[in-house]
């Protein structure tokens, strides 16, 4: 079922006549969370599994990365490689904060004969602006949830988190084995609980806990 973040991707793609994809950085773990189409996912999926791109660079930064012509690119040689394939020839990745730990971005991917201009960098900045805001009100709305009873947040705990490995299977275009060793990864670098981990990612993915 579309999630909130695949109707922000559509809704860029279609009013800059580009592909895109969204990302989400937590704790230093990156998870493509939605596209616009297969080809962007690809793309999204391989900077994802290495740990290794434009978008990567760019929410670390808060900074936005344009490469006007991928066939020059020298960086990040897996993901340029699934990016020429993908038949792109320009790529942009604009990122916006969440909270101290967490961003978003914007990948925005070119066909041949697609130029980027300063118009669409200003409506690419208030795009992701848009969806970094719509992410945080629905974390924000998560957290004035009720408390869960201690039996019911028990036996909930363990669906929570195959659910989570669902999400980042599915994002990420890995195993489970993989995604939970991601889960668990994140988890371990702030010293977190796997569940609450869980709760974020379905929670900023789909809108939900």
């Amino acid at each position: 079922m579309p999630t909130y973040l695949d109707v922000h991707a559509r809704e860029v793609a279609d009013a800059l006549g580009v592909h895109a994809s969204i990302t989400l950085r937590h704790h230093g773990a990156t998870v493509r969370v939605a596209s616009s189409s297969d080809r962007a996912a690809l793309c999204d999926q391989a900077e994802a599994r290495s740990e290794d791109g434009p978008c990567i660079v760019a929410m670390s930064s808060l900074r936005a990365v344009t490469i006007p012509d991928l066939a020059a690119e020298r960086r990040w040689p897996a993901w340029s490689r699934t990016t020429r394939d993908a038949g792109f020839t320009a790529v942009v990745a604009v990122p916006a904060s969440v909270e101290p730990t967490t961003a978003v971005a914007l990948n925005l991917y070119l066909d041949p004969g697609r130029t980027w201009t300063q118009q669409d960098a200003a409506h690419a900045r208030a795009r992701v602006t848009s969806l970094a805001e719509d992410v945080i009100d629905r974390l924000a709305a998560a957290a004035t949830l009720p408390a869960v009873p201690a039996a019911d947040e028990e036996l909930g705990t363990a669906g929570r988190i195959d659910q989570a490995v669902g999400v980042l299977m599915q994002a990420n275009g890995c195993d489970a084995r993989t995604a939970r060793a991601l889960l668990d990864l994140v988890a371990a670098r702030h010293d977190r609980d796997v569940a609450d981990v869980a709760a974020f990612l379905i929670t900023a993915v789909g809108g939900r806990l």
